[in-house]
């Protein structure tokens, strides 16, 4: 059984390959990163190695692995908001190789397959080597010489390879094949050696793989050749490199490798790529249907119940000495017209809300924002007799959307002014921090009535008021959250009853 080398795997990923590895060809196997360089001088007895989310500085440990076996697949896991950031890094980090793969700790059952792909890669590459190493020197591949080559290296290296190898003459006669190649073109030996090498391929394929030969590999050494099979598809991956003798290109190396399970895997996600852009199209359509509904309505609906206020208010006027059942009466009606109103708010307030997550992000000043909020409710500010206080020392500059930005802000603040204490005047207090890989704080406090633990997970709930004394529409922190989830940040609170609270926000910059 294969080993799989692994340093700083969560517990969670490490449990669900644990629990996968008993049907597989292969087992895992624990490596301290501070013992990094003594594993890696026995890095042939792995087949991969897995960098998991934990792992301290996992550039430098890529970087380590590829110096000291350059054939060795080696998988980067993280999680999915880092996957992006990592990517980039190990991109254009140096001594970094084509051996490395970066993938998200979320990829499920598609784990397993991307570790066998990287197994059969670090075999292909290694038995690669072996071929180049063995072919290299040959001097004369004819008669007696040819024999004894094929005898004693192809039979001890290429007999059991998970790969197709083929020796070519450099006119493109086939010298030698593998039994792996033999078995990717369904082909016996005698059909093969001595033949020229364009006849291993169905007929239709033929004139691509001539030219191939004879000229494209030098331009490009690979090249995918597609096996119309009565039950299916095949696709090969072929490689070419020449074979120098004094400076002559005397014979070629053929490497074949059967990648059907990943073109098809490819063209799986593909089509469910184009399933959701089709489900995200479908579904944009039904929100500009929702929104222009809505708008429609609450629109349409407006003059309406302005003119039954207007003749509740003539009633009243009129009804001087009504009777206590027609004032009960028109109170009723009032209340519900009022009632009414709030909720043609609240849909403009989704409307307006929905409208501002497209706009586009620029950097904003944090204590710009703050004090054009402040004189937006500037009454209110004078009426509670609050103080606003904002420290953005550590991050002065924030790029997102202005409009968006204003309105996390402004309900945050207004609320802290809103649930305001009894006890004492109100005061809230806004501060940026910068935390670690590129996340900035912003964080909201005042020291108002705070939330009791059990309702804090409702007051990111549309329409969801905890405090009936105060009028509002109890969308503020509902859209709050939906714009914050728009960006992949996050909103955490921080609450005491009677005392105040925080309201954390994380976005990634």
């Amino acid at each position: 059984m294969e080993n799989i080398a692994y340093i700083g795997l969560q517990k969670e990923t490490l449990a669900y390959l644990q629990a996968q590895t008993d049907s597989q060809a292969f087992a895992l196997q624990e490596v301290l990163e501070a013992d990094l360089a003594s594993a890696l001088s026995h890095a042939e007895n792995y087949s991969a190695f897995l960098l998991g989310e934990e792992t301290e500085n996992p550039i430098k440990a890529t970087q380590e692995i590829c110096r000291r076996d350059k054939h060795l697949s080696i998988l980067v896991l993280t999680d999915k908001a880092r996957l992006s950031q990592l990517k980039q890094a190990i991109q254009f980090s140096p001594f970094i190789g084509t051996t490395v793969r970066v993938a998200s700790n979320e990829a499920g059952e598609r784990l397993l397959s991307i570790l066998e792909d990287l197994r059969q890669r670090t075999k292909q590459r290694r038995s690669y080597a072996q071929v180049k190493s063995i072919s290299t020197p040959v001097t004369d591949f004819s008669g007696n010489l040819y024999q004894q080559i094929k005898a004693e290296y192809m039979g001890r290296v290429l007999e059991e390879a998970p790969i197709g190898a083929i020796l070519l003459h450099s006119n493109g006669t086939v010298l030698t094949a593998n039994p792996f190649s033999l078995h990717l073109f369904q082909k016996v030996e005698h059909e093969v050696i001595n033949k020229p090498f364009a006849q291993l391929f169905p007929i239709p394929l033929q004139e691509q793989a001539e030219r191939f030969l004879r000229q494209e590999y030098h331009l490009q050494p690979k090249q995918e050749f597609s096996l119309q099979e009565e039950s299916a598809e095949r696709h090969l991956e072929i490689s070419l490199a020449s074979i120098t003798k004094g400076g002559a290109h005397s014979h070629l190396i053929c490497i074949i490798n059967d990648i059907t399970q990943l073109v098809q895997a490819k063209q799986l996600m593909e089509a469910h790529l184009l399933e959701v852009e089709a489900i995200n199209t479908d579904l944009k359509h039904t929100n500009h249907e929702l929104d222009t509904f809505v708008y429609a309505a609450s629109h349409d609906l407006k003059s309406p119940i302005v003119n039954i206020e207007g003749l509740v208010n003539m009633l009243d006027e009129e009804l001087v000495e009504a009777t206590p059942d027609v004032q009960m009466a028109l109170k009723l009606i009032r209340g519900a017209v009022d009632k009414f109103k709030q909720t043609l708010a609240d849909m403009g307030e989704v409307i307006k809300s929905q409208k501002a997550m497209e706009s586009k992000a620029v950097s904003i000043s944090v204590v710009e924002v703050v004090e054009e909020i402040k004189g937006s409710i500037e009454s209110e500010i004078k009426m509670s007799k609050a103080v606003i206080e904002v420290d953005a020392s550590q991050v002065p500059y924030i790029v997102f959307s202005k409009s968006n930005f204003k309105s996390i802000l402004y309900n945050l603040i207004s609320n802290g002014i809103k649930y305001r204490s009894s006890e004492r005047f109100p005061v809230v207090f806004i501060k940026t921090a910068q935390k670690q890989d590129g996340i900035i704080s912003l964080s909201v406090t005042d020291n108002g009535l705070g939330i009791p633990e059990k309702k804090q997970a409702q007051v990111f709930t549309m329409f969801k008021r905890l405090h009936s004394h105060v009028e509002g529409t109890g969308l503020g922190l509902h859209i709050v959250k939906r714009i914050v989830d728009k960006v992949g940040g996050t909103v955490t609170i921080y609450s005491q009853e009677g005392e105040g609270t925080t309201f954390e926000i994380l976005l990634k910059q």
